[in-house]
């Protein structure tokens, strides 16, 4: 108490970097100050080449995350649970080389989601993709994927 007033002996706790639930004003500071950095350079038009090339590789997974977001919860939530949960002792190298594989597994699953519009399917329904699609194109889609 200081004049009458009390004060929260937690006070440390909304002043912290960590405080996300209710996000407190250093949080929003400092992640909200990351995110606009990062958006300034990926906006700015005198690109680096490379980071051009690194934005166009992404570009399926931002375009098909639900679809990506549906895989990626349900393969890292069962790896957790295959893994951790029994108690399995997994190698650094192994747990590391899993998740790279499951990154390639990933883009390559948002590439095909893009190719086939996947997300459309996801979000407005089967029949309008069906809908948008020829006969004959329809056919010639499935027949190529299988």
């Amino acid at each position: 108490s200081f004049a009458g007033a009390t004060f929260d002996t937690n006070w440390d706790s909304y002043v912290s970097l960590l405080q996300k639930y209710p996000p407190g004003p250093i949080y929003m500071l400092a992640m909200g100050g990351a995110a606009l950095v990062l958006l300034s350079v990926l906006f700015s038009p005198k690109q680096p080449s490379w980071l051009k090339s690194c934005v166009s590789l992404a570009e399926p997974i931002g375009q098909n995350s639900l679809a990506i977001f549906i895989v990626q919860f349900f393969l890292y939530f069962a790896a957790c649970d295959l893994l951790v949960a029994k108690g399995a002792v997994v190698p650094l190298m192994v747990s590391g080389s899993a998740f790279l594989l499951s990154l390639v597994g990933i883009w390559v699953l948002a590439r095909l989601c893009q190719r086939y519009r996947a997300s459309r399917v996801l979000t407005t329904g089967l029949p309008v993709f069906l809908h948008s699609l020829e006969p004959a194109r329809a056919v010639r889609e499935f027949r190529h994927a299988a």
